[in-house]
């Protein structure tokens, strides 16, 4: 009796210390996909939804590596249901960014002949493109199926970790983001939107024994940021971007504490990171790059910088292709980019610099935050906010931005996607901001000649248009619309 007794009370301390050592930390349980799940039924609190996100979860964990410099991994595990239709695209998802070395494994649950299967797609992620749905690549994808997507990427640097979403277009289950650091790192964390936390706590982590866990010479430290059953975003009138408004967080490395000798009061600025930029290997290194015997054009020396800059402008938007692919960052070296004629945003942009730099004219990277991430967060010098490049020159006192990947567009003018407030020109000496939107007016006339015969009215109507109202009849045209 004595000997059970002991046993029992062994059982009390033990399941003691574990509450303890995991007091405050909730884990979300994953449950297995069943038959039942794959039922075509309208969610019956947004019946127009046409998906729905069960869970999202993540994970971020700054650790030393085995060279003992401080790295960032980050992990995501996602199950979304389609509902309505099959019209998601990675974009709505917020997966777009996720390289396909970065993909664990993408799992297609449906039911075939009333039986459930489970058919790992990963080999597919390579055919996603950012904008278009996901059922052009995922075959036989219908409403009521289900899609589980892992990924897990590695950000070799402490100063830039990845925000998070709780909010999208559709209705979310539960999503939640775990921060695991050491305490010499002090991040700030930076809430928008208006959907209340379910759960926002820090709390240096315990291990199974409720000891502190420490590293060599700083403890780590835990924090969770839960939110459930979230409603879609709601469409703001005359708003040019709904999404400034959704719930999300974003991190700012405020300071560093001492750590082996070192003190650094503050993480990096928006001049220190332009400049690091123009020396990035796929960024500003792709243009130093770029083989200077590979002049595209005879110029003729005694040609004003304006008809230099319009011919190349022309015969890069006339000679390159864009592959759909978005982005900051160059993969390929530019004279690879010009030999095969295509390329992504970064790519053909970043040519355009380099051939202009070529022919003697100044011109720069700028990049950018296109409008349906929300506005730049300037207090958050971090270069995961931006997802667009241009390319900067400047003619007569103006500033000049330039996108080749837009067959209607014009120097000068930007997709109205790219029209968010601010650019960053990357420079190695100095922070500057240049003006998305510019001075340039679209004009649109209308001129009637009308006549009245025979209780009629006939006559004439001229529509001149110019720059962007322009640019919207041209993109009609090429869509057939």
């Amino acid at each position: 009796m004595n000997k059970l007794l002991t046993i029992v009370i062994f059982l009390l301390v033990f399941i003691t210390f574990q509450d303890k050592a995991n007091a405050g930390v909730v884990h979300y349980r994953i449950q297995a996909v069943k038959k039942s799940d794959l039922y075509n039924k309208a969610f019956k609190d947004y019946p127009d939804s046409k998906a729905r996100i069960i869970f999202d979860l993540g994970r971020i964990t700054v650790r030393p590596n085995d060279e003992n410099e401080f790295i960032t991994k980050f992990s995501r595990h996602l199950r979304i249901k389609i509902l309505n239709d099959t019209t998601v695209s990675a974009y709505e998802l917020n997966i777009e960014k996720f390289k396909g070395d970065e993909v664990i494994k993408i799992t297609h649950y449906s039911l075939k002949n009333n039986s459930m299967v489970a058919i790992d797609i990963t080999k597919d992620w390579d055919g996603l493109n950012k904008f278009s749905p996901l059922s052009e690549t995922i075959k036989e994808f219908k409403p009521g199926d289900i899609l589980e997507l892992e990924f897990e990427k590695e950000i070799p640097s402490p100063h830039v970790i990845p925000g998070w979403q709780f909010e999208y277009e559709f209705p979310v289950d539960w999503s939640q983001l775990f921060l695991e650091t050491p305490d010499i790192f002090v991040y700030r964390p930076v809430f928008k939107g208006y959907f209340p936390l379910k759960v926002n706590i820090g709390e240096i982590m315990l291990d199974k024994k409720g000891q502190w866990v420490e590293g060599d010479g700083y403890y780590v430290y835990l924090y969770q940021y839960i939110t459930e059953k979230i409603p879609p975003i709601t469409k703001i009138p005359f708003s040019p971007a709904s999404r400034n408004f959704l719930t999300a967080v974003d991190f700012y490395l405020e300071r560093i504490k001492e750590y082996k000798g070192k003190d650094e009061v503050q993480g990096k600025n928006w001049g220190e990171i332009t400049t690091a930029l123009s020396k990035a290997e796929k960024l500003g290194k792709r243009i130093d790059e770029f083989s200077p015997e590979q002049v595209v054009l005879d110029f003729d020396s005694t040609k004003s910088d304006e008809v230099k800059i319009i011919s190349i402008y022309s015969w890069a938007k006339d000679n390159l292709k864009w592959n759909g692919e978005i982005g900051i960052a160059a993969d390929r070296p530019l004279n690879e980019v010009f030999n095969s004629r295509t390329g992504s945003i970064a790519e053909l942009n970043l040519l355009l610099v380099a051939l202009l730099k070529q022919a003697g004219i100044e011109a720069y990277p700028v990049v950018l935050r296109t409008v349906g991430l929300g506005k730049l967060n300037m207090g958050l010098p971090q270069v995961s906010q931006f997802d667009y490049l241009v390319a900067y020159t400047r003619y007569n006192d103006a500033d000049i931005l330039m996108d080749i990947t837009d067959p209607c567009l014009q120097p000068g003018l930007l997709r109205i996607s790219c029209l968010n407030g601010k650019g960053l020109k990357i420079h190695a000496y100095f922070e500057e901001w240049i003006d998305l939107e510019g001075s340039v007016v679209s004009n649109q006339n209308i001129t009637m000649q009308l006549e009245l015969k025979n209780d009629s009215l006939t006559g004439t109507i001229i529509i001149d248009k110019d720059n962007y109202f322009s640019s919207e009849d041209c993109k009609m045209q090429k869509t057939g619309e």
